[in-house]
């Protein structure tokens, strides 16, 4: 039995172990989403409510005595995230992160403490009772821009004229017709 100090000793910690999720649950989500992280507990009696990524020391939220305490919150997660029911109604302890971007990609668990029918003990869950996996994607929309150089059109009389055929023979007409009047085409 493990005791919390700060009741002095009057507050007696169980372990209990909740049956885990039945499955982990993927979920995708755009950069700039508000994101649902849905988790139940299997009861009313919940106290405190820890919600973490596998790969931070800091919570993401810690929820207890009615309110999130933010000391021990980790910096990114500060002002947006919430609990979906902050009463808990029917164990909904659900985690609703706003404006998700791709450093938000992780392995969220929820653990919970709950209120034992004696007032003096609290059971600790030492096994969270969701795991998810969140992928945060971002999309990049790509304009294609085409311009179309304009075409020279140079007139039939002009073409055959004295000066062009003094300075180019017959058989290049082809070579300055392909290096003058083919449009040319730019993608920006």
């Amino acid at each position: 039995m493990i005791s919390d100090n700060r009741e002095k000793h009057s507050l007696q910690l169980h372990s209990l172990l909740f049956p885990p999720c039945s499955e982990q649950k993927n979920i995708t989500a755009e950069s700039g989403q508000d994101v649902t992280l849905p988790c139940r507990a299997p009861n009313n009696n919940t106290i405190v409510v820890e919600w973490r990524r596998a790969d931070l020391d800091e919570y993401v939220l810690l929820y207890r005595d009615e309110g999130s305490v933010l000391e021990e919150q980790h910096p990114s997660f500060m002002n947006r995230v919430d609990l979906q029911d902050r009463q808990m109604k029917d164990g909904d302890v659900s985690l609703i992160v706003k404006d998700v971007t791709i450093n938000d990609t992780g392995t969220y668990e929820c653990h919970v403490v709950q209120r034992e029918p004696s007032p003096k003990k609290r059971l600790i869950n030492n096994k969270p009772i969701c795991i998810m996996d969140v992928r945060v994607e971002i999309w990049f929309i790509f304009a294609e821009l085409t311009i179309f150089a304009p075409l020279m059109f140079l007139s039939f009389n002009h073409f055959h004229s004295k000066d062009y055929k003094k300075r180019y023979h017959h058989d290049h007409i082809t070579d300055y017709f392909d290096e003058f009047l083919i449009p040319k085409i730019i993608f920006v």
